[in-house]
């Protein structure tokens, strides 16, 4: 998490927000409880059609003005979509092919607001 020592951290274990399940949500908080960080891990695995739906409500909110990049890990593809929306914020979508089936993906969610 953050290494200053005016920060905290929630961690959450198996939540689930607006119909969806994470494995793990974090948010890290200043001393002033002003949010740092939100980050959420998918326990949902998703096929192609269903993620492209998640990355079309990222657009339809934070708007088509983003950053896109594609890269690898092991093999799996990773397309990772980022939104600049003020100053000392940024919002990812990161959509991770699964290792165990390739039409499969995992999502993770980051909020920064340092």
């Amino acid at each position: 998490m953050w290494d200053t020592l005016d920060s905290t951290s929630d961690v959450y274990e198996d939540i689930v927000i607006d119909g969806k399940e994470y494995v793990k949500v974090e948010i890290s908080y200043q001393s002033n409880g002003d949010y740092k960080r939100i980050y959420l891990d998918s326990d949902s695995i998703l096929i192609e059609e269903e993620y492209k739906i998640l990355v079309k409500d990222f657009i339809e909110q934070y708007g088509d003005e983003y950053d896109y990049e594609e890269a690898e890990y092991k093999g799996n593809a990773i397309y990772d979509y980022s939104w600049y929306m003020s100053f000392y914020r940024r919002v990812s979508l990161s959509v991770h092919q699964s290792s165990d089936d390739k039409k499969m993906y995992w999502v993770r969610i980051n909020s920064f607001h340092n």
